[in-house]
Formats: C-alpha cells, sequence, structure tokens
C-alpha cells in the first residue's frame, strides 16, 4: 500500500516537472510570430502525451496485481502512448517550417492521434476481454470449490452416523468427491446453470441427511442413496456437456 502511494506521488511530481519543463522549452525555443498556429499544435500535442502517460502510470501502481496478470497488455499500451509521447516531440522540431504547410501539420498530428486512439483502444478491448474471462474462471472455480466443500459436509455428517447402512452411502459419496475434484472448472456460460443445480441439489441431500436420525431410517436410506446416485449422474451430464462444448 505504501509502494503505491509513493508511487502515484511521485507520478504526480514527475508529471508537473515535465509540464513546467515542456512549457518552457517551447516558449524559450518555439515560440515566434512566424510560426505561431504550428506552436500551439506541437505544445498541445506534446502536453497531451505526456497527460496520457501520466495517466497510465497512475493506473499502474494502484493496479499491479492486476497489471502483472495481463502484464502483455498494459506494456502494450504503455508502449503506445509512449511512441505516441515521442513521435509528437519530434513533430516539434519541425515547428518553425510548418507554417508553410499548416493544413499538412494539421492533418499528420490528427492521424499520429487517431492511431494512437485506435491502437489504444484495441489493447483496452484485449484487456476488457481478458479481464472477464479471468473473471469467469474465478467464479467457476469458486462454484466447483463450494461443491466440493459441501459435499465434504455431507460426508462428514454420514461418517458420524452409527448406522451399518452408512457404508454404501459413505462409498457413493466419496466416488462422488473424487469426480467433482478432477472435473473441469471452466466451463462455457450457457451450461454454469448446472454447477448452480449441482449446488441446490447437494443442500437438500444435506437436509435429507440431517433429517435421516428422525423418522424411518430404511426409507431415508433409500432416498439418500437414490439423491446420491442422481447427484452421480448430474455431475456426468455436466462434464459430458463440458467436454462437447469445447
Amino acid at each position: 500500500m505504501t509502494i503505491n502511494r509513493y508511487g502515484t506521488r511521485i507520478t504526480l511530481v514527475l508529471y508537473l516537472v515535465g509540464l513546467v519543463s515542456t512549457w518552457i522549452v517551447f516558449m524559450t525555443l518555439l515560440d515566434n510570430s512566424n510560426s505561431l498556429g504550428s506552436f500551439w499544435i506541437s505544445l498541445s500535442a506534446v502536453l497531451l502525451a505526456e497527460t496520457l502517460l501520466w495517466l497510465y502510470a497512475s493506473y499502474l501502481f494502484p493496479n499491479l496485481d492486476r497489471v502483472k496478470r495481463n502484464l502483455p497488455g498494459y506494456l502494450g499500451l504503455g508502449v503506445v502512448i509512449l511512441s505516441y509521447l515521442i513521435v509528437v516531440f519530434v513533430y516539434s522540431f519541425f515547428t518553425r517550417f510548418s507554417d508553410l504547410a499548416l493544413s499538412g501539420y494539421i492533418l499528420i498530428h490528427s492521424i499520429t492521434l487517431a492511431c494512437t486512439i485506435i491502437a489504444s483502444g484495441l489493447i483496452l478491448l484485449y484487456l476488457k476481454s481478458t479481464m472477464d474471462h479471468e473473471e469467469d474462471t474465478r467464479s467457476q472455480l469458486v462454484n466447483l470449490h463450494e461443491i466440493e466443500s459441501a459435499l465434504k459436509e455431507v460426508q462428514l455428517m454420514i461418517k458420524s452416523m452409527k448406522d451399518p447402512q452408512v457404508k454404501e452411502m459413505e462409498s457413493i459419496i466419496a466416488a462422488l468427491i473424487e469426480k467433482v475434484h478432477y472435473s473441469d472448472p471452466v466451463i462455457p456460460r450457457s451450461i454454469l446453470h448446472m454447477d448452480h443445480e449441482l449446488i441446490n441439489h447437494i443442500y437438500l441431500l444435506e437436509e435429507k441427511v440431517t433429517g435421516m436420525a428422525s423418522g424411518n431410517q430404511e426409507h431415508s436410506f433409500k432416498m439418500i442413496v437414490h439423491h446420491l446416485h442422481d447427484l452421480t449422474r448430474r455431475l456426468a451430464h455436466r462434464n459430458e456437456q463440458v467436454l462437447l462444448a469445447k
């Protein structure tokens, strides 16, 4: 947290120093009555590029973890912004002569800015797509982990029962947990509802196991075994759909 705060402050200081230095250099070397139009175009372009670079750097420090996970995209974005700064800075060397073809000078600046915006936009779209996929994967991992954890809780409840009939239930649920453990957590959105259905059915199973102590033991045992087989079938169907979707 401290590194992020100091990094942001240092970035701001460097940005302000850059703005002042740029202003002084342009006012000292480039400002003259013969090239007033191109002077302001060049100065505005350089200041814009410096501002974009500062905004980019300011975003990096508070979001280092996200940047590390998507390093190529953020690195590409930084290269685009830095390239824009270098290019417009090079353009500024021709300010004294650009009034001879001011419309062409404006055009080349416009094209450069447009290319920068397009390239940055494409990279940002890539980053958004990557982050959305990452978020989906994380949520799916949570779903599968929740399924496995819920089954393990039911397994502990079954093991705590002192009844010879629970041996069959123990073997079924142990096999089911193993299948869940080795199931593919990354699934398409179209079949994500299957994981939610599995979780809901496991909660129903937990209620049945809890209520097994009361009422007809034989009837409860048969219902729970049937429920476990149904969960096994649902999991197998879910895994089949995942394979078909890939």
